[in-house]
């Protein structure tokens, strides 16, 4: 009896806790069911295009001004319905008020609103809206005046035929030149250029103040500072210039080199010298005289005796050759500078096959054998 009553009590206190069981369980359920319709209404909500709204504000007279239509082609690239798209003119009493309200100081510039949270582009986010702030010259100020409209004037001697060209070709990828003029030194508008700027080589370019416009979106200054000045006036001076070059100060062309490519006639199966022809143009190298001379010869035996040449064919280098910076760089690895000033090519291993003038053998470096 005793047993039973207590299996009765025990039996009470487990449908009671069931119950609380099934209670807590179904309020846990409710609650997961509710968050998850909840967090399931969210994404369909953010799977729904955002509705947008889009203002260009443009300079229409500045046809060279940068364009905006890459921005626009990514915001339209989003899941987004563009509900309106205007464009205002930046003197408009309707722009000037967008202008202030999100402190907007280039033009041309694009400003979106709407349920802007839904998309992801290169915009700044300012306050309610997404605004074009990578804006690079040329641009119209809230002023009205332009940036980045670039003057150059190339300063050249025509006399000096084998002097390096002065392309503005790469310069005008990222700038815009609107006025070009070539200048002759011997004018008389020429030789003030060189007494104002202190030209000392030729060619060079002088670039209005103008350049500097692009500094924030290039670096400009820094950057200048490592081939040039940047004068009292506000010019960009180039003063790196690529040989050859006329040297002004010495009256002479500065850069054209003299070869002698220096070979044996009777090792038939000798890499062929010429090749270094080639390998030095890529490092820019200009020559001013090409020389073949035979180690049979008196010059030739001259040649290597005077520089200790044991290893040929190989090449020897003028003085003018110390202004090609990408070759002196290496010229130690591959190379020898004489009292003299000329420069001996002494990597002939590294050619193919060679002769050793004074074993008499030839040879490559990695088989040997004798003529």
């Amino acid at each position: 009896m005793k047993w039973s009553k207590k299996v009765e009590k025990y039996t009470n206190y487990f449908i009671i806790l069931l119950l609380a069981v099934l209670i807590i369980n179904s309020i846990i359920i409710l609650f997961l069911n509710e968050s998850f319709n909840t967090k399931i209404n969210e994404i369909n909500e953010l799977n729904k295009p955002a509705n947008l709204k889009i203002v260009s504000i443009v300079n229409s007279n500045c046809k060279d001004c940068f364009s905006t239509s890459e921005a626009l082609t990514e915001i339209k690239a989003q899941n987004a319905n563009i509900t309106e798209e205007k464009t205002l003119e930046f003197n408009s009493e309707e722009a000037k008020i967008l202008m202030n309200k999100y402190n907007i100081n280039k033009i041309p510039t694009i400003i979106v609103t709407g349920e802007i949270n839904k998309i992801s582009v290169s915009l700044e986010k300012i306050d309610d809206a997404l605004v074009l702030t990578q804006i690079n010259p040329p641009y119209t100020t809230v002023n009205g005046d332009i940036k980045g409209f670039v003057s150059a004037v190339i300063l050249k001697d025509s006399n000096c035929k084998e002097c390096s060209d002065t392309s503005l070709e790469s310069i005008e990828k990222i700038i815009k030149v609107v006025n070009k003029t070539t200048i002759e030194i011997s004018s008389a508008e020429g030789q003030e250029y060189k007494t104002r700027y202190n030209i000392t080589k030729l060619p060079t370019m002088i670039f209005s103040k103008e350049l500097g416009d692009y500094d924030s979106a290039y670096d400009i200054n820094q950057n200048w500072l490592k081939i040039g000045t940047i004068e009292k006036d506000g010019s960009y001076v180039a003063r790196t210039v690529s040989p050859p070059y006329k040297d002004l100060e010495e009256n002479k062309i500065v850069g054209l080199t003299d070869i002698i490519l220096l070979s044996d006639n009777t090792c038939a199966t000798c890499y062929n010298v010429s090749v270094n022809i080639d390998i030095l143009k890529k490092y820019g190298l200009v020559f001013g005289s090409e020389k073949k001379i035979d180690v049979s010869g008196n010059e030739g035996k001259d040649l290597i005796a005077k520089y200790n040449i044991n290893l040929v064919p190989t090449f020897i280098l003028s003085k003018d050759a110390s202004v090609y910076t990408a070759l002196m760089q290496i010229w130690t690895q591959i190379g020898t500078t004489e009292t003299d000033g000329s420069y001996i090519f002494r990597a002939v291993e590294e050619m193919g096959v060679y002769k050793n003038l004074k074993t008499n053998e030839t040879t490559t470096k990695y088989l040997q054998g004798t003529e």
